[in-house]
């Protein structure tokens, strides 16, 4: 590698001394050390226990070393705890209090709550807000159903994709891009189980573009079906979904139409009260 001394000496006279610019390395370095213990972070959500930093390496291809220095700085400032007696961690209570701060200072959330509230009183099924977290969704706000035995869905949690009609739903409102081009440069796991093919998701995409919606009367084998609508904002972009869950059974396991046309009128209403002039295309 050429030495510093060798570099300057290739640069023209002009480029030299008080008017050369300042080099950025640094700074770089500084802001890849941030994408890094920001996906130490996210890496962290995703496990449903505590998980070791030997588990965090592997998920995120790192070594040891670089995963245990971050860890050790985040458990100082309190974003991360050691869940005795084990060699694991979670996510700290700093965490918790800034989510909720977050939430509640989300105009999203603030317009949003009122319409929710009714939507839900109306329908008395469990719906819930949520946005793009990057390639997946989170939920902002959960009203449960008043049902004897209620769905909940705690804010925060991620939604993920390919199987989330939330995530799908914002993810292709993501970007005026084709789908499936966007497909090709994302990392959307398709291993999970049951198996949705690539071919498979994009068409899927296609027609949550074109439709509006997205629907799934058994989300991933998991018992519960959901329908779920993009909710537009002034420049026509696309931050939030609305969706209702409800158990999959009998008459569920096919669209209710009725019920669509609530969960679009509702999400129409919230992008009305976020300054959008149109829905979908159509005037609001």
């Amino acid at each position: 590698m050429a030495s510093k001394l060798q570099m300057d000496s290739k640069l023209p006279k002009q480029g030299r001394g008080r008017g050369r610019p300042k080099t950025t390395g640094a700074a770089d370095s500084g802001v890849k050390t941030v994408h890094v213990a920001t996906k130490i972070l996210d890496a962290l959500a995703e496990f449903s226990e505590p998980a070791r930093v030997t588990d965090l390496a592997k998920k995120l291809d790192m070594t040891l070393s670089t995963v245990s220095r971050h860890v050790s700085t985040w458990r100082e400032l309190g974003f991360i705890e050691k869940a005795e007696p084990h060699e694991t961690y979670r996510l700290g209570a700093k965490l918790f209090s800034l989510g909720q701060a977050a939430t509640e200072q989300n105009s999203h959330v603030s317009i949003a709550f009122p319409h929710l509230i009714e939507f839900r009183d109306r329908i008395n099924e469990t719906t819930m807000l949520s946005s793009r977290v990057q390639q997946h969704a989170t939920a902002l706000l959960c009203f449960d159903s008043k049902l004897a035995m209620a769905i909940t869905v705690r804010p925060g949690a991620i939604l993920y994709l390919p199987h989330s009609v939330t995530a799908r739903v914002l993810w292709a409102f993501a970007s005026s891009e084709d789908p499936r081009a966007r497909l090709e440069n994302s990392r959307i796991d398709f291993s999970y189980k049951p198996l949705i093919s690539k071919k498979a998701f994009a068409e899927r995409i296609s027609r949550i573009r074109k439709d509006c919606y997205d629907f799934d009367p058994n989300m991933a084998n998991t018992g519960l079906g959901a329908i779920s609508c993009p909710i537009f904002e002034r420049n026509t972009t696309v931050e939030c979904a609305i969706t209702v869950i409800f158990p999959a059974r009998g008459s569920r396991m096919k669209l209710n139409l009725s019920l669509l046309d609530e969960v679009r009128e509702c999400a129409k209403n919230i992008s009305r009260s976020l300054g959008a002039k149109s829905w979908g295309g159509e005037k609001i």
